[in-house]
């Protein structure tokens, strides 16, 4: 998506496409402050300020900024989908919930881990409802599944037209169970050696 679009503004060196990423990392840098002025408009401008450079001046991050995937792009819709999930969980004015869900369908069409997002934001409007409001929930859900998928299908048009997402996703679990690609050990064993060797 990212090369498309630079391509189609002349684009045509390797060194071009790997600075177009650091286009993305300055906006998510600049979300960063605009999301945290807009949650916390009480605080001073400088935890804005320091919240966005952190980002910003991350090695690893202006790293991978330089690097030619779709994990940039992931980054930023999973910046916006959660600043404007804050803001719904904040006000809870139904327009930050759509825009999140539509950011959300947008990640979709970057990498497989954004399913974990797409969770995590239906968990939330289900906790902030919670058993008094829950036809309330349920609504803002199936609204957002359809800003979802309607936005997922101007971005990426045969992941629900004609399936790629679910082939996809049906892929990655044969590769990863049956196959054992992504790694030789299970994902218990996994999940056991990274608790053991990481702090």
């Amino acid at each position: 998506m990212r090369l498309a679009w630079m391509h189609s503004f002349g684009v045509t060196s390797e060194t071009g496409f790997r600075g177009s990423g650091l286009i993305l990392h300055a906006l998510i840098a600049f979300a960063l402050f605009w999301g945290f002025r807009a949650m916390f408009p009480d605080w001073p401008v400088g935890a804005a300020f320091t919240a966005g450079a952190f980002y910003g001046l991350n090695r690893t991050a202006l790293t991978a900024a330089t690097i030619i995937t779709q994990h940039e792009p992931f980054a930023v819709t999973a910046c916006f989908s959660l600043i404007f999930l804050g803001l719904f969980a904040k006000h809870r004015k139904t327009v930050y919930w759509y825009v999140a869900a539509a950011c959300l369908g947008v990640a979709f069409a970057t990498v497989e881990i954004s399913v974990l997002l797409d969770a995590a934001a239906i968990l939330t409007v289900l906790v902030l409802y919670g058993k008094q409001a829950w036809r309330t929930a349920l609504g803002l859900i199936l609204k957002g599944i359809a800003i979802f998928a309607l936005a997922a299908t101007v971005v990426w048009p045969k992941s629900l037209v004609w399936g790629g997402a679910v082939k996809g996703y049906l892929y990655l679990v044969y590769i990863a169970v049956a196959r054992k690609t992504f790694s030789p050990i299970g994902p218990v064993e996994l999940w056991g050696f990274k608790l053991k060797t990481y702090p």
